[in-house]
């Protein structure tokens, strides 16, 4: 990521492959992309990203209890 900054948008990129290969040592990756999503009150991508997570990183306990101390946008589940 930080020697690829003539790729547009190489952050994005970079998370695509991890997710889609389990690279090792993305795990920051996944956290911050799930923070800024809870941060944006995006839940939906925030909840797609702990699924896609690997092994228990974002799907455990800590997150689900995230989750619940959220309050809903209007009109949203």
């Amino acid at each position: 990521m930080t020697t690829c900054t003539h790729i547009p948008d190489n952050i994005n990129l970079a998370f695509k492959l991890a997710t889609r290969y389990s690279l090792p040592g993305a795990d920051n990756l996944f956290v911050d992309q799930f923070n800024k999503s809870l941060i944006s009150n995006d839940f939906t991508t925030a909840a797609k990203l702990a699924s896609s997570a690997p092994g228990t990183l974002l799907r455990n306990m800590d997150t689900i209890n995230r989750f619940k101390s959220l309050q809903p946008n209007p009109g949203q589940p």
